[in-house]
């Protein structure tokens, strides 16, 4: 597996040292901070890789996760979570098969933030888990709609 990683300026210590630890672990990495020298750049080529490279994963990582996450997400096809907690990171892989993983490296210390990637990379998606309770869903916020729109005609 493919992993594209990219860290803003706030986040470049941690970012380093889940660089390393891949690595060390045998994963393949590209760093692409180095592609962008503007504020988010490198989540911007995160979200590209990964979106090009279906079987990657992509982690980014600013100050808080937010605007990292935020950017990565204008891809299509990219589906990225903000963990700051372990179960957060599983859930996000086993519901929403979660491709790109944000860190916001002024929440976290250093060990919970290894501690969410390696639950983010060994976690599988549960295909099929809820297909029934997603269809049923679905069918009721368009029913939801429905009802919005009529309801706006009345008025």
């Amino acid at each position: 597996m493919n992993i594209y990683i990219g860290g803003e300026g706030s986040a470049v210590g941690l970012k380093n040292l889940i660089y390393t630890t891949l690595n060390d672990q045998g994963y393949k990495v590209f760093d692409l901070s180095e592609k962008s020298t503007s504020e988010y750049g490198a989540s911007y080529w995160v979200g590209k890789a990964v979106s090009e490279d279906d079987s990657s994963r992509g982690i980014v990582l600013c100050g808080n996760g937010f605007g990292a996450q935020h950017i990565v997400s204008l891809h299509k096809g990219i589906r990225s979570i903000n963990c700051v907690s372990v179960s957060q990171a599983k859930s996000g892989r086993i519901i929403n098969d979660a491709n790109v993983l944000a860190l916001g490296a002024r929440l976290l210390n250093v060990s919970v933030a290894l501690n969410i990637l390696e639950t983010f990379l060994n976690t599988e998606f549960a295909s099929g888990l809820d297909e029934d309770k997603k269809s049923h869903l679905i069918n009721s916020f368009e029913r939801i709609e429905s009802l919005r729109e009529e309801l706006s005609k009345q008025r």
